[in-house]
This record gives structure tokens, C-alpha cells and sequence, in this order.
């Protein structure tokens, strides 16, 4: 009787530990949700929004402070309310850390529905390396703070600072809005006494600034949920970013493009290096060329090809290329070391050649000089070297023949439409300054269908499909061709024909890579490809259009336009109809046209062949809202000529 009672005594005794620990929890929890999170969720968190915006960040802002080291400490925070099942990932806080940049002071509350409050566990916080993958090898991490179980109805706030002692520091990129609706952001940027800053902005306008001796300020407010439209640019394109760079007064400083070339130089121009494996080499390549062109050719296939494309960027490898005779020998090797190989191959055989800088995510403002803003390196040729003429060297963009090692599928000579209409910096001397690679012109990037058919009296169609890929056009064929055998090529095609050809099935196939184009070309039957109605049947005219052209239906737009990389679609189809067969053209002319884009389709009926013809032309500019009512007049007519259909009566 006695163990009974000094056992419920045990019990009741832990009962009440367990209690009193769990209060206590609780209390210290709620403790943890600062003020300065509680005081942003009194005052914004009943905000209206947008019903399709799956957060609402309450509050963004950053500190920058510049040292006079050249060093940065960035101290973030964020409270943002899940509207959406969808935005329980939105909420994630990521952020990039190296060995020279690291994450401190990371504190995180999850504010539940009911009032109760959690903080960021160490098991929330994950560090992910993708060194390895793709062929790249750094010292880069994506932290990622989550809590789990968030639902709508949450609010999630995180502070935290970052401190990047990488040599890149002096170069800051931050976003403010990315789509989601942002209800108060501020940036606030200290540089040391004596220093200047320099910002390039994109898409801040609604955004206040203030400036002091050596303090900047951005503040903004209400910024509006991004929507989704159809035809729209991409959301990097929309968002609102501020790229900022601080440097001292100091004539010697990269403050030029000038220097930024020169501190380039330095890095690039010690591994360009000549040696009797680079002389044979590149002997063996061009020796029975006698073209300059040709001999260009001849290196810049061997470089793209031979030398695969794998990345080691620690420390100073980011910006320091391998000496081009150690990138020979292992046979691999980054764009720095393949430009580095191809620039002494070529300079062993007396044709000159230039590094060239670029981007591939972001625009390069020519107002914001500093050697960080690129993440990519290829070669610049001499026209005259390249062209085999004898033109004195000038300072347009025409003057130099660009050509990217590591993209082995654009042809040579071209470069592909994701680094077209940027700066880039031509690494020449210390006068270098910004040059604008062109946007191509829609001839460049051209697709040809032709197609001969003949219709059959059981509704069943056959002929034969040419289809000719020029310009960049062809880029996307040309890698397919490289990595799949023939038999799954075949299949590609077939899936893709079947998707406007019911039933398809082709034969024959063929294919050929002039260097500038690449043309397939193949047979084609298929069963019931009419369409049986009353005494007659519904023909399709255009058997090869496989992308959505539906119109634009709403009758306002938020966003501008975008129609597509500049191209052309050229489509000509010619039907043969069963002996005594009849039709009506009715179909109109059509002609319509807005600043980016023209369609023109015209149909005609002779010796019981119906012609149908229709050319697509995209200039790859971007339209804004006010044209918003020519772009619509435009995508009606490009939707009715590739939907095109005729009565054709049996008899």
C-alpha cells in the first residue's frame, strides 16, 4: 500500500514537473518575438491585397555598411504573412555564404494563428553546397533557414546579418520586390567618411531616396502584387533591384572602365602563354588552311569540343585563369580558361584576339564601373582577322567577331540570343570602355516548314515535311542532334508532329548541318486527319504550328508585352484534293502588324491545290502597356491565321 502511494506521489510530482517546464517553455517562447516584430504585425498586418498575392511582406529592410577595409556587413530583416498554401516556401529565408562570406546572428519567430510563437531551431537552418554539379567547383553555399508547418494565416519574421569579406565585397546587389506585394521596404547604405557611392537602379521608381554626407537612404511603400500575364517578360525582368558600389576618392581606384580593364588585365593576360604543346597543337589544326576565317574556325571548334567545360573557382580562381598550356594538358577547363587557350592559339599563329566580360543574369549599367558585375568570359576576334579584309580597327561592336568557347551549340560567328543587347567589356587597353552586343535581327534566327500533301478520300492525309532551322534558330536542334542517338531524335520529331498531326507517323527521315542552318526532313502519314461535318470536311491548314498562339482576351494589362527572341516563322503548306473535290476560299488576307511583332497569311485555290502560306515576325522588343490594344489586334490575326480552316466539300 505504501509503494502504491509513494508511486501516485511520483507520477503527480512528474505530472506537475512536466507542467511547470511546458509554462516556462511557453513563456520563453513568446519572450523570444522581439518588439520591433510585434509592432510591424500591429500596424500592417490587416493590410488588403491582391487575392492571387500568396504573401504579404510586411517589412524589408536592409543596413549596408561599407568599411574602410573595402569590406560589407549587410543586416537584413523581414516579416512576411502567408495569404497562400502556396506561399509557405515563399517565407524561406536564402541566402548565398562562402568561406568569405558568413551568416551571423540568425534569429527567426513564427508567429501561428493563434498567437503563439516559435523560434528558429538549429535543425531549421540547412546549408546546401552545389559544388560538383554541372561541372562547377566552389566554395558557395545556399543557406536556408525554414520552419516547418507554416500555413496561411502565419506570419514569419527573421533578422540576421551577413559579413562578406570576399574581394568582390565593394560590389552590392540586393532585390526589394520580387512579385509579392510589399507593404513598407527601406535600404539604408553607410560608406566611411571620405568614400562615394555609386547605385544603378532598375524598376525603383516608386521609391523615395535621401542622401547625407555619407549616409543613402531608399524607402518605399504599397508596393504593388506583380501579377501573372500571359506574354509577359520575366519576373527578373520585373523586379526591382538596386546594384550598388562603394570606393574612395582615390584617383587610383577602378573608377573608369578603363581601370576596371586594366585591373582586369592583370589577372587575364599572365596565362596566355605560348608553348611547344600550344604551337603543335594549333600547327596541326590550321597548317593546311589558308584562310585566317578558316584557321579562327579551326581553333575555336578544337577549344569548344575538345575541352570540357568544368569549373575550379577557389579563391582567386574566380578571376584568375589557368595558364592556357596547364588547360591544353588536362584537357578542361572554365570560360576563363578556355577564352585564355583559344587567345594563345591563336596569338602562335599571329591572329590577336581580346578577353571579353559579360553577364548572363543582369544588365550592365555603364554607369556603375567596377570588375565585379561579370560572371562570364569569352573571345573577341579582330573583323579584319576574321573577315579576312584589311579594315582599320574602330570602335563598334562590328569590329570584332564575338565567339564563345563554351557553347557548343550556336554556330560560329554568332552568339546566342541570351547575351545579345548587353554591355560587355572588350579587355583591350586601359582606354576599353562598354560596347553593346547588338540584338540580331529576326532574319537570324529563321524556321522554314514547307509541306507537300495530298488528302485521301478516306480522310486520311499523306506527304512529306521539310523543316530548315537557320541563325539561332538552329541552336536548339543542333544540341539535339549531339546528345541524342538517331532513333530518339526520330521519336522527338514524331512526338512534336503528332501534337498538330492526329496520328502521325513519319519515315524516311533525314538531316543536315550546313554550319549556318540545319534542315530535317522526313514523310508523313496519318489517319482521320480531316475533320468529317455535314456533306464535307474541315481542313486544317496549318499542320505545323505547335506553340500556343491564343489571343490576349482581357481588356486592361498591367505589364508589358513580350512576343519572343527576335525570328521569323515561315510556313508554307500546299494541299492536293481528291479528283472532283470543291472548296470556297473565303479566307481573308490578313495583315496586321504592332511595333514588335507582324503576320501575314494569304490562301488560293488552283488545279485542285490549296496553297496556304503564312510568315511570323518578331523584332524581340518589348512592348509597354500603352500599346497594350496593338498588341491584342496583333495576337487576334497571328491566332486566326495559324488556326485556319476550310469547308472542303466531297462530292
Amino acid at each position: 500500500m505504501l509503494n502504491r502511494h509513494l508511486q501516485l506521489e511520483g507520477v503527480l510530482f512528474r505530472l506537475f514537473i512536466f507542467f511547470v517546464v511546458s509554462m516556462l517553455t511557453h513563456l520563453s517562447v513568446a519572450r523570444a518575438q522581439p518588439r520591433w516584430v510585434r509592432d510591424v504585425i500591429d500596424t500592417t498586418a490587416t493590410t488588403s491585397v491582391d487575392r492571387e498575392a500568396s504573401t504579404l511582406i510586411l517589412y524589408k529592410a536592409f543596413t549596408v555598411e561599407f568599411s574602410k577595409r573595402g569590406k560589407v556587413t549587410i543586416h537584413g530583416q523581414t516579416v512576411t504573412k502567408v495569404l497562400q498554401r502556396s506561399g509557405a516556401e515563399l517565407v524561406d529565408l536564402v541566402e548565398l555564404v562562402s568561406d568569405g562570406r558568413e551568416m551571423n546572428n540568425l534569429d527567426g519567430w513564427l508567429v501561428k494563428t493563434d498567437g503563439n510563437v516559435v523560434d528558429l531551431a538549429d535543425e531549421d537552418i540547412i546549408q546546401v553546397s552545389t559544388s560538383g554539379t554541372a561541372g562547377e567547383y566552389h566554395d558557395n553555399r545556399t543557406l536556408r533557414a525554414a520552419f516547418p508547418n507554416v500555413k496561411p494565416g502565419d506570419i514569419v519574421a527573421y533578422d540576421y546579418e551577413i559579413r562578406d569579406e570576399e574581394s568582390s565585397s565593394s560590389f552590392v546587389r540586393l532585390t526589394m520586390q520580387h512579385q509579392q506585394p510589399v507593404k513598407n521596404v527601406r535600404l539604408n547604405v553607410t560608406v566611411p567618411e571620405g568614400w562615394s557611392l555609386r547605385a544603378s537602379t532598375w524598376r525603383m521608381e516608386p521609391f523615395r531616396s535621401e542622401r547625407g554626407t555619407n549616409r543613402f537612404t531608399w524607402i518605399a511603400t504599397d508596393l504593388p502584387f506583380e501579377p501573372d500575364e500571359p506574354l509577359m517578360p520575366s519576373l527578373d525582368y520585373l523586379s526591382r533591384e538596386i546594384h550598388l558600389v562603394a570606393h574612395t576618392l582615390d584617383p587610383t581606384e577602378k573608377t573608369t572602365w578603363g581601370a576596371v580593364a586594366d585591373w582586369w588585365t592583370a589577372k587575364l593576360e599572365n596565362g596566355v602563354i605560348i608553348d611547344p604543346d600550344v604551337t603543335e597543337t594549333t600547327r596541326n589544326l590550321t597548317a593546311a588552311l589558308g584562310r585566317k576565317s578558316d584557321q579562327i574556325r579551326a581553333v575555336a571548334r578544337f577549344v569548344s569540343t575538345d575541352i570540357r567545360y568544368v569549373a575550379v573557382e577557389l579563391g582567386e580562381g574566380r578571376w584568375e585563369p589557368r595558364a592556357a598550356p596547364a588547360t591544353l594538358r588536362n584537357r578542361y577547363g572554365d570560360c576563363k580558361d578556355k577564352t585564355t587557350l583559344m587567345r594563345a592559339m591563336l596569338r602562335s599563329i599571329n591572329i590577336p584576339s581580346s578577353a571579353v566580360l559579360l553577364n548572363t543574369r543582369i544588365a550592365i549599367d555603364s554607369s556603375l564601373p567596377t570588375p565585379f558585375l561579370f560572371n562570364h568570359c569569352i573571345i573577341g576576334i579582330p573583323a579584319q582577322f576574321a573577315r579576312d579584309t584589311t579594315d582599320i580597327l574602330g570602335s563598334s561592336m562590328e569590329d570584332w567577331l564575338l565567339y564563345d568557347p563554351t557553347d557548343m551549340n550556336t554556330a560560329f560567328g554568332s552568339i546566342t540570343p541570351a547575351l545579345q543587347g548587353n554591355n560587355v567589356l572588350v579587355v583591350h587597353d586601359s582606354s576599353s570602355t562598354l560596347l553593346r552586343i547588338p540584338t540580331v535581327n529576326p532574319e537570324s534566327s529563321t524556321i522554314r516548314f514547307r509541306g507537300s500533301f495530298k488528302l485521301n478520300r478516306d480522310a486520311s492525309m499523306s506527304g512529306r515535311i521539310i523543316a530548315t532551322h537557320v541563325g539561332m534558330a538552329a541552336n536548339d536542334e543542333r544540341y539535339a542532334h549531339r546528345t541524342m542517338d538517331r532513333q530518339k531524335l526520330i521519336d522527338s520529331w514524331n512526338i512534336m508532329v503528332q501534337q498538330t498531326i492526329k496520328y502521325a507517323e513519319i519515315s524516311s527521315f533525314q538531316w543536315t548541318d550546313s554550319g549556318d542552318s540545319i534542315q530535317t526532313s522526313f514523310e508523313v502519314s496519318a489517319r482521320d486527319y480531316l475533320t468529317l461535318t455535314g456533306n464535307g470536311y474541315l481542313l486544317r491548314l496549318n499542320p505545323f504550328s505547335t506553340i500556343d498562339v491564343s489571343p490576349l482576351t482581357k481588356e486592361t494589362r498591367r505589364h508589358p508585352i513580350w512576343f519572343g527572341a527576335p525570328g521569323i516563322m515561315d510556313v508554307a503548306a500546299a494541299w492536293m484534293l481528291p479528283k472532283e473535290w470543291k472548296t470556297e476560299i473565303d479566307a481573308p488576307l490578313i495583315r496586321s502588324s504592332c511595333p514588335a511583332a507582324a503576320v501575314v497569311c494569304a490562301v488560293s485555290f488552283t488545279d485542285s491545290t490549296i496553297a496556304y502560306g503564312s510568315t511570323n515576325r518578331r523584332s524581340g522588343d518589348v512592348l509597354p502597356v500603352e500599346q497594350y490594344a496593338l498588341a491584342k489586334k496583333y495576337r487576334s490575326d497571328l491566332s486566326t491565321s495559324r488556326n485556319m480552316t476550310l469547308f472542303v466539300r466531297k462530292p
